[in-house]
């Protein structure tokens, strides 16, 4: 069964892979759905924001979800 996409989470990389694989096959989506996450800002990897679908991930690397996305702080946010 799929990680449910509504919850947070983190995942410690044992395989390298690049980020938008992870997330194709972390939560069963589609390759343009797993993009769309990832521009959009949901991942976070080694606790920095990872907007690169092709970003290479290496053993050990800690990915980090978030559904609600990237947090702003401001006048508007």
């Amino acid at each position: 069964m799929s990680q449910s996409i509504d919850k947070s989470g983190s995942w410690t990389i044992e395989t390298p892979i690049r980020l938008v694989q992870f997330v194709r096959t972390t939560f069963e989506l589609s390759a343009s759905k797993s993009k769309l996450l990832i521009l959009k800002g949901h991942f976070s990897v080694n606790e920095k924001p990872e907007p690169k679908p092709g970003a290479e991930l290496s053993k050990g690397f800690l990915v980090t979800y978030e559904p609600k996305g990237p947090t702003t702080h401001g006048p508007f946010g």
